[in-house]
Formats: structure tokens, sequence, C-alpha cells
């Protein structure tokens, strides 16, 4: 018997998404991830009550809903759970997110990551009625490719985060042409908002220049566009509305707005206080090796085909972010 935990924690309630999707069912990996708990969050809002697969109910991101710890790595027990729920739609957020370069660190988060795709889409695929899967892939697809990145480019991942997120992109495509397994892969540049974790350069930065902490980095002539949480949740939920596709479709999710990380560094600051500036110790840190110095995004596609488009200006999304991580120290000296 495969070994799963169940947990209900709210009664769904009626659904104020179209008429169509009152009655489908969803599944959400990577719940209590930062993507997946502001989508479980916008869900919840619509009435809908995904299915949330986590890997641990101990995180302290916790949504209200119905939460599955289970192990994804495990082909027979998601199997198992999969044709048990008999979801309509899946959306695949969770894998490992270790973008080492070191050739012997490529094999476990490679091998981790397409295990995991492997067992949630093989088991997709055997759910009668499915309808389709959407894939958070990454810019970090691209890797060392053309700027601003297109779809149609060919791809060059330079770490094993972006190597794997490419093998299960193409799997996907290949499934359309074997199988018309429907499929949206949606490919988000860097993004950010409240409630993200301290390894992503902006909540580093933000939480130390609050604390008032000097915060040491690259020279910052790295070119890159940052989206915000709240854009990315809306192209998932246009991407549900999206009708059947006549291919495997690979959409880049982006601001459309490149700038360098030196130039978001000082707007940063400022938001927070112009006294803050002095903490940047800009040129302290050496570059990562093979790092890609200009991740530029054309986001035409999604225009076109979703009807998508961002509609939150950086500094709005900048201020909005702020916000949370000096309510959350505030608590946090409160508690003290």
């Amino acid at each position: 018997m495969a070994n799963f935990t169940l947990i209900l924690l709210f009664m769904p309630k009626k659904s104020n998404f179209p008429a169509c999707f009152i009655d489908s069912k969803f599944i959400i990996t990577g719940a209590n991830g930062f993507v997946g708990s502001h989508l479980c969050t916008a869900m919840h809002k619509l009435g809908l009550n995904p299915v949330q697969f986590v890997r641990t109910t101990l995180s302290n991101l916790q949504n209200e809903g119905t939460r599955v710890e289970v192990d994804l790595t495990d082909r027979n027990t998601v199997f198992e759970l999969i044709s048990t729920l008999k979801p309509h739609y899946v959306v695949h957020l969770a894998g490992s997110k270790n973008r080492n370069d070191d050739a012997m660190c490529f094999r476990g988060s490679y091998d981790r990551n397409l295990s995991i795709s492997l067992n949630i889409i093989e088991s997709c695929i055997a759910v009668p009625g499915f309808k389709k899967l959407i894939f958070l892939g990454s810019c970090d697809e691209y890797g060392m490719s053309q700027s601003p990145f297109n779809e149609i480019h060919q791809e060059n991942p330079t770490n094993s985060y972006g190597l794997s997120k490419l093998a299960t992109t193409k799997l996907l495509s290949s499934l359309y042409s074997s199988h018309q397994f429907q499929s949206i892969v949606l490919r988000p540049s860097v993004i950010y908002g409240p409630n993200q974790g301290a390894d992503m350069f902006l909540p580093a930065l933000i939480q130390s220049l609050l604390a008032g902490k000097d915060y040491p980095m690259t020279h910052g002539d790295q070119i890159r566009d940052f989206i915000y949480i709240d854009d990315v949740v809306d192209a998932i939920f246009k991407s549900f509305l999206f009708s059947e596709s006549s291919e495997a479709l690979v959409l880049n999710i982006a601001a459309g707005v490149s700038l360098s990380i030196k130039n978001i560094a000082h707007i940063t600051a400022s938001l927070i206080h112009p006294n803050k500036l002095k903490l940047l110790k800009i040129g302290a840190v050496p570059y990562r090796r093979n790092e890609v110095m200009n991740y530029s995004v054309n986001i035409e596609r999604a225009r076109n085909l979703l009807g998508w488009q961002p509609t939150t200006k950086l500094e709005q999304g900048l201020h909005q972010t702020i916000s949370y991580y000096s309510s959350q120290l505030d608590l946090s000296l409160q508690n003290q």
C-alpha cells in the first residue's frame, strides 16, 4: 500500500471561477513553496479547492485546503494517489532548485527533478478525462542562448536546474506528438514578492537593508527581468482557461523590462530609505562561474496566445514586497 497522508483543512466553498470549472479537480505540486502558496491562496479566494501535494505539512507556508504529504520520487505512491484523486488539471511546481553548475552536482538535481516530473506526467496520462498539465519551467532553460530569450531559440542551460527543467519541457513536447497530451510550459523570469525564501536575491537584499546590515554583492552588471508573483499566478489562471492547443505550448512569463542588478539594488535601497544606499557593497562578491549576464525576455507569445500581460510595475511590486518584510521584522522584534 502506498504511503501518503491526506489532511482536509476546510470544506470547499462555491466557486467564483467560470462555470465550466465548478466540478473540476485540481492538484498543485510544491504547494508549500513560494509560487505554490500564492497560487493556492488565489484559488481559494475564487472558491477553488486544489489538492496540495507537499513534501511536509510542517511548514511556515501554510494554506487552507486539502494537503497531501507525499514523496513525489516514489512512483507507486504518486500513481496510486493521482489515480485515486482523478484530477482534471495539475499544476506542477515541485522540484529541486539547485543552480550549481558543478558537473559533479548535475546528477542529483537532474535525476530528482526529472523523476518527479515523470511520475506526475505518467500518472496524469492514465487518468480518464484528464485535461491539462501546467508545468512551471524557467528562463534558466535558455542559459547561454541568444537574448532576448524567445521560445523559438535553441536552449543552452548552464546549470542542473535549467537542464532538468528543459528535460521536462522536451518530454511534454514529445508526449503531445505521441499521445496528444495537453500541457502548457510557463517559463518565468526572476519571480519575486512577499514570503519568498532568503536564498533569492531580492528577499536577501531587502531583509539585510531593513536590518541595517551591509549587503555584499557583485558589480551588478547582470541584466535581469523581475516578474511579480501575482502576475505569474495570473498566467497560471490564464493557462487553465486556454482551450486545447495543437501543440505543447511553451510560453515566456516576464515583466518585459530588464534592468541591471545594480540598478535594481539602488531602486530597492532608495524605496526603503536613501540612507540604505551606503549599505550596498557593490563589487564585494565575484560573479558566478558561467553566469548568464543578459537575461532579457520576449513575452509576445504569452500576450498573443493567453491574452496575458504583466500588470505590476517594478516599483509597485518592490513596495509591496518591502512592506511585507518590514511587517515581518516588526513582528520579530515584538516577539523578542
